[in-house]
């Protein structure tokens, strides 16, 4: 997935988190699971997220 693509999709998880009042973590982890590609109920490991969502490079990931 390129950086805009990526992008793209964080902007949407958080328009959608942001009307369903979601948590941040919510958003977190749907971003995560779509982009890993992984099932909804998958185990995830907090730190692995923190630190891929800190590699991506996505604009308003300041509340991450």
């Amino acid at each position: 997935m390129s950086k805009e693509e990526l992008q793209e999709l964080w902007d949407r998880e958080l328009l959608d988190g942001w009307q369903r009042e979601g948590s941040m973590s919510g958003v977190k982890a749907k971003f995560y699971r779509k982009v890993k590609e992984l099932d909804f109920d998958a185990e995830l490991d907090w730190g692995k997220v923190d630190n891929f969502l800190e590699s991506c490079g996505i604009k308003r990931n300041e509340l991450v």
